[in-house]
């Protein structure tokens, strides 16, 4: 199954750098959604996160030709989203909230014992998570959501950032500790 994916999409992609606009429609609604996710992470608002999405579109539509398939197509994506929000928001943005996708994958966060028990309370913990998340300077943030949130491997990371295993190792501790830190000071669950 996911080989035949695979395959689709690598015959999609091949289209599209022969310039079929229907098989590029096909191949980008497949990474739409994450594509939006990952920029709204980036960027905690809705309307400059739809911005940040059909840039990117843009972008991959018009350097697809480019795509010579050396890391996966979805890495080359990211490597692309993460790369137009520091071109475009880095600078730029100062105040941001929101996620999208869960963050209850970031389970490293709270042991067992400090872990709410209540939906309240832990709507209340997303919220928190999310807000100190976005205090953490873009690079250790990335990784952070890249690892923790969407799921992706060290390698992966490395080949969107161009940098070694050890490097996103290295940040993705260090971010975690930031994190950490954030949440120690604002007294609500540590």
């Amino acid at each position: 199954m996911i080989e035949e994916k695979r395959i689709e999409e690598s015959a999609l992609i091949e289209k599209a750098k022969d310039g079929d606009v229907n098989s590029f429609e096909k191949l980008i609604s497949n990474h739409l959604n994450n594509i939006y996710n990952l920029s709204y992470q980036l960027i905690g608002n809705e309307a400059d996160a739809r911005d940040l999405s059909q840039e990117v579109v843009i972008k991959i539509f018009n350097s697809i030709k480019n795509f010579r398939g050396d890391s996966t197509f979805s890495t080359w994506i990211w490597r692309i989203v993460h790369n137009t929000f520091l071109d475009e928001f880095k600078k730029t943005y100062k105040k941001m909230s929101g996620f999208t996708d869960s963050i209850d994958s970031m389970a490293w966060l709270i042991s067992s014992k400090d872990s709410p028990s209540e939906e309240i309370e832990r709507e209340e913990l997303k919220k928190q998570l999310e807000q100190s998340l976005l205090k953490i300077p873009i690079k250790y943030r990335f990784v952070i959501i890249m690892y923790n949130i969407q799921g992706f491997s060290y390698n992966e990371i490395a080949k969107t950032i161009k940098c070694s295993v050890a490097v996103v190792k290295s940040r993705l501790n260090y971010g975690r500790n930031l994190l950490r830190k954030i949440l120690v000071k604002s007294k609500m669950f540590f």
